[in-house]
């Protein structure tokens, strides 16, 4: 039986077989291998490329979950890139929706900007800022102790704002806020009163040897240092100025900052960062709040000058760092010397002793105390007799006792040095301009030289207005009695009439509109009538759900208004206390700020709170009669 021959010759092998398989994989190494070589000689001749090699390799070894994370994102970035757009809304059939004209003008008559200026766009609000902003007077020449300036006549009670929410409400309905509450400057009155709104209590703004050295240093320096201190911008009169604060407040050196508002809120995130602790008093100031919410620490707030609530928390976290074994971290107490919310000073021997009991470093804000507090005008330090090198950080102010613009930090080198390079406000602002300097640097001569002229009559003039004010019976006095800044709150208990908000007959439902609406309808008088203005400020009116004692605080501050009205036309100008309610932490009670200069006599003292007293019995006669 013939067997069936195979017709392939006897030296080839199927092509299936593992020869040729192992024959096809060395010539794909071999390309792959002169691929690899060929890319890489490419990639060599590129520059850096060793350095990125050796990046990605060390990478990897040391790191391997960076490079998986790296790669993740860079493919994720080629795929969005890859990826399509958003397109705008289609229609069923996947075509572009394309609008008319017609219906495109609709669409931008029927938009609504928000306001520019973030928060409820409140028409009664409104009015009310344009009443007090009528009110502000201005001054028609230097701002001394006893200063020119131009009172506005306004519309409503005394001269002041509308009496009742309700008068506010139909004069804020009828009419612009600003047309409701303003005349033209030309108006004006022009009278001289005397000047109980100005830090500057020694008057050194106004002196002729301090007006000359700042003509002198303008023309020989220029107006501004135009760069930051750490780039061109620090000059001799610079250095020379933090020489004296650091040898007058006796410590190692003293750092300049170009405003007072940045210096604390700048020197806090230096030195406290994220995961640090913040121990702060509850009533601090505005830039210190700032400074605080900068740093993004821990915050912890105290009562204010309660020092046995301030032990108790710091007891709570010393308790808890030993429970949970929390590793070092660090730790800061942050207060004032001269509070600016109440005018009362820090008792800064407990502070120190708490500061050093449970390790924290205390930074001390002498913006006001600086200039006014101790025999020599050195601040808190010298108030209570300890030496300024026990607090760890000092800062300061030259715009209030000296009567220049700028602030400071005064300390150890370590702490100044750090901030030269840490601070923002130092590293990326402007330098002092130099003629400021100088005029700090002559404020604080005189404040050296001749201590006892310049603060015993500041302090025997704070004697007397206190007692004077005191006669009244309406205020209340929370600050200190050798404080220049003086807080005037109402003694509600003292009043025949309640701060309650008088009430308001409401508009039918149906007349209701939006906030929006309302307040485009204000400046819009000439699209709707009278009727549908006013019913859509008292709509907004009824919107005002705030708790009764925000309410209170709004009647009490508006009769603080008048009284600082009405004393202006009797020739006292003091302000109302003005807080930012939307960002301060904690606002305290609406108050009348007077800050007792030292270069008036006893008696004009005396006559200026007089004054003040007549102002307050008059609005207090005029509110209790409408509110009977």
């Amino acid at each position: 039986m013939n067997t069936p021959t195979s017709s392939m010759p006897a030296n080839t092998m199927p092509t299936g077989t593992p020869d040729a398989t192992t024959a096809a994989i060395e010539a794909a190494l071999v390309h792959f291998n002169h691929l690899v070589t060929t890319t890489g000689d490419a990639v060599a001749s590129i520059p850096g490329s060793q350095l990125l090699g050796k990046y990605i390799r060390n990478s990897y070894q040391n790191d391997p979950a960076r490079v998986v994370l790296e790669l993740f994102l860079f493919f994720f970035a080629v795929q969005y890139l890859l990826s399509k757009r958003a397109r705008p809304a289609s229609s069923p059939d996947g075509k572009s929706i394309e609008l008319s004209q017609r219906e495109v003008d609709e669409l931008v008559d029927e938009w609504v900007p928000e306001p520019l200026v973030p928060g409820d766009a409140d028409p009664l609000v409104l009015a009310t800022d344009a009443a007090q902003l009528a009110t502000i007077p201005v001054f028609a020449g230097p701002t001394a102790v006893k200063a020119k300036v131009k009172l506005m006549p306004v519309a409503g009670a005394l001269g002041g704002v509308p009496a009742t929410h309700a008068e506010l409400a139909t004069v804020t309905a009828t009419t612009t806020p600003a047309a409701a509450a303003m005349t033209t400057i030309a108006q004006a009155k022009v009278v001289t009163v005397t000047n109980l709104a100005t830090a500057d209590v020694f008057g050194f703004a106004n002196d002729d040897t301090n007006k000359n050295l700042a003509i002198q240093a303008l023309r020989k320096y220029g107006v501004g240092a135009c760069n930051p201190p750490g780039f061109y911008g620090t000059i001799d009169v610079h250095m020379q100025i933090e020489r004296e604060l650091a040898e007058f407040l006796q410590v190692d050196q003293a750092i300049l900052y170009a405003q007072g508002f940045s210096a604390v809120g700048s020197a806090i995130p230096a030195f406290s960062k994220r995961g640090d602790l913040i121990v702060v008093d509850d009533a601090c100031n505005f830039a210190i709040q700032k400074g605080v919410q900068i740093s993004r620490s821990k915050l912890v707030f105290f009562k204010h000058n309660d020092m046995h609530d301030l032990e108790h928390k710091l007891a709570s976290i010393e308790a808890e760092d030993k429970r949970l074994k929390r590793p070092l971290y660090r730790k800061f107490l942050v207060v004032e010397g001269l509070y600016a919310n109440h005018g009362d000073i820090a008792p800064l021997p407990t502070l120190l002793e708490l500061k050093n009991r449970y390790k924290f470093r205390l930074i001390l804000d002498e913006t006001l105390s600086f200039g006014t507090l101790g025999a020599t005008g050195r601040g808190l330090t010298e108030h209570f007799g300890v030496p300024a090198s026990s607090v760890d950080l000092l800062v300061g102010s030259l715009g209030h006792a000296l009567a220049s613009a700028g602030g400071f930090c005064a300390g150890a080198n370590a702490a100044i040095e750090h901030q030269r390079l840490s601070a923002s406000a130092y590293v990326y602002s402007a330098a002092l301009p130099p003629m400021l300097a100088v005029t700090a640097s002559h404020a604080l001569a005189q404040l050296r030289t001749r201590p006892g002229d310049l603060l015993d009559p500041l302090r025997g003039n704070i004697r007397a207005f206190r007692t004077a004010v005191a006669h009244a019976g309406v205020f209340e006095l929370p600050s200190d009695a050798i404080s220049p800044l003086q807080h005037l709150r109402v003694a509600r208990d003292t009043l025949p009439f309640t701060f309650a908000p008088l009430k308001v007959e409401p508009a039918p439902a149906a007349d209701e509109i939006s906030p929006k609406a309302s307040m485009l309808s204000l400046f819009k008088s000439s699209a709707t009538s009278a009727q549908q203005q006013q019913a859509a400020a008292a709509a907004v009116l009824r919107r005002k759900t705030a708790d009764p004692e925000a309410e209170m605080a709004a009647e009490e501050a508006r009769f603080l208004q008048e009284i600082v009205q009405e004393a202006a036309v009797q020739g006292v100008l003091v302000v109302r206390a003005q807080y930012n309610v939307e960002q301060e932490h904690k606002c305290p009670r609406p108050s009348i700020k007077v800050f007792v200069p030292a270069l008036l006599s006893r008696k004009e003292v005396e006559n200026a709170a007089k004054a003040l007293r007549s102002a307050t019995g008059k609005v207090l006669a005029a509110w209790a009669k409408a509110r009977k």
